[in-house]
């Protein structure tokens, strides 16, 4: 599959990458890679190494015969380049795989199938940053609640709220630039690493590879050698956990008691097939859902890196499992990321309703601190403690507490005492530290367009 155009990619056509054939077709480009290489060297004869790139397809190759060849050898590769060798011409085929061996071809097959998946997972990253930036600047001027411990706090705006979703995500792409050239990498040292098969070629071989590949070449290519595969795990691990705590604070706020946001859904989509007045979240609970798979990974990921000696392939296989999992996994949570930004309505009134249900006591503070100057702090702090203990009983709201206190009215006037009640005069710098969390965000978006 090429990485091109605007389209959008599905998550089974990302799945696709790690078919049967499309892996197979993974080793022989790398096959083929190789043997241009070392045509390049005068390693082999330039003419076999042209041949050989040549018929690196699978439609120069029987699949069928080679499914059943894999099944009876068990060693892929010797099955493949047996294959690929018998199809070129004259004598060609007898330097296919030259003082290559399997884990070289394989993981490095693998490792090109997540970096196409990767470059597309990217572009549609930018997009979740854009409709972030759409709903930052949609809700940053809605008052609403802020919570701790589940509780209400003091006001903020909505888009404060995204503006740390989007600062994180923003770690998340410094994350991305950084592992990427670690990831990206050859591992090629033939049997165990030190490069014995290539003689005094291997290094040259291995740096001409990474280059022709666009990966980046890792000095020492010991096969035990797993820590930058599980570095991949963990970052998707650590973005995916992100996108399930956004999709959660979600989840949350589309609940009856909330109220404030709200999945769009076609009038088609149906919430349950017993109670027909319930319209319930289907893409913040499959994000939820597929970033816990993501996470579940690690675990197998690090279990990978035990390897011992100079090579393992039970560990191999545990990587290459974790590794599929995840990259295709990632790539389906940023889609359903997209589409949950994109449809989420927001719901101003139900904020407000909020807001007013603790009768002035989420800007408690605003009091204290506006009374602080002349009563002290600890002074000011006391009395608005029983003014809310006094509030929260129901008999009287906050503001009628305090405008009938003399401590208060003696300090501070009932037009001033109105203002400081307003949870909207209270909103610290949430309105500006929104604003400049858009403009770094728009300044990315370019390089991942």
């Amino acid at each position: 599959m090429k990485v091109t155009g605007n389209m959008t990619k599905s998550p089974a056509e990302i799945n696709q990458l790690f078919s049967k054939d499309a892996l197979r077709q993974s080793w022989l480009d790398v096959e083929a890679a190789l043997s241009e290489v070392q045509g390049e060297m005068q390693i082999i004869p330039q003419e076999a190494a042209l041949e050989i790139s040549k018929k690196a397809h699978l439609k120069y190759l029987d699949s069928e015969e080679l499914t059943r060849e894999i099944k009876r050898t068990k060693a892929p590769i010797v099955s493949l380049t047996k294959q690929l060798a018998a199809a070129c011409e004259k004598d060609h085929g007898r330097y296919v795989h030259w003082g290559a061996t399997t884990q070289n071809i394989i993981q490095t097959g693998r490792i090109l199938q997540i970096r196409k998946a990767h470059q597309l997972m990217r572009k549609e990253f930018g997009e979740v940053l854009a409709a972030l930036i759409h709903l930052a600047e949609k809700g940053n001027m809605m008052v609403m609640a802020g919570r701790t411990q589940r509780r209400q706090a003091l006001p903020i705006t909505f888009g404060f709220k995204v503006a740390g979703w989007m600062d994180e995500f923003l770690r998340h792409l410094e994350r991305f630039d950084q592992f990427e050239p670690r990831f990206f990498c050859l591992q090629f040292g033939g049997a165990i690493g030190a490069m014995q098969s290539f003689g005094k070629d291997g290094s040259e071989i291995s740096k001409r590879l990474g280059k022709k590949l666009n990966l980046t070449h890792l000095p020492v290519p010991v096969r035990s050698a797993n820590d930058f595969l599980a570095e991949y795990v963990s970052t998707m691990a650590l973005y995916g956990t992100t996108c399930s705590k956004v999709a959660q604070e979600l989840y949350t706020l589309m609940a009856d008691e909330f109220g404030e946001v709200a999945e769009g859904m076609g009038k088609d989509v149906i919430g349950s097939s017993t109670m027909p007045q319930k319209i319930n979240s289907k893409v913040a609970c499959n994000i939820i859902t597929v970033a816990a798979r993501i996470r579940s990974q690690i675990f197998l990921a690090f279990e990978g890196m035990h390897s011992s000696h100079e090579g393992d392939a039970a560990t191999n296989k545990m990587m290459s499992e974790a590794l599929d999992t995840v990259c295709k996994a990632a790539y389906e949570l940023t889609l359903d990321m997209k589409s949950l930004i994109n449809e989420l309505q927001l719901k101003p009134e139900a904020m407000r309703q909020n807001l007013d249900k603790t009768n002035g006591l989420i800007v408690a503070e605003n009091i204290m601190m506006t009374l602080a100057p002349v009563l002290g702090r600890q002074k000011a702090h006391d009395l608005l403690h029983h003014a809310a203990e006094v509030s929260v009983s129901g008999e009287k709201t906050l503001a009628e507490i305090l405008k009938s206190d003399p401590a208060v009215s003696a300090n501070i006037s009932h037009e001033k005492l109105d203002e400081a009640l307003d949870p909207a005069n209270y909103l610290g710098d949430s309105i500006k530290i929104t604003e400049e969390t858009i403009a770094r965000v728009k300044e990315v978006l370019p390089k991942l367009a």
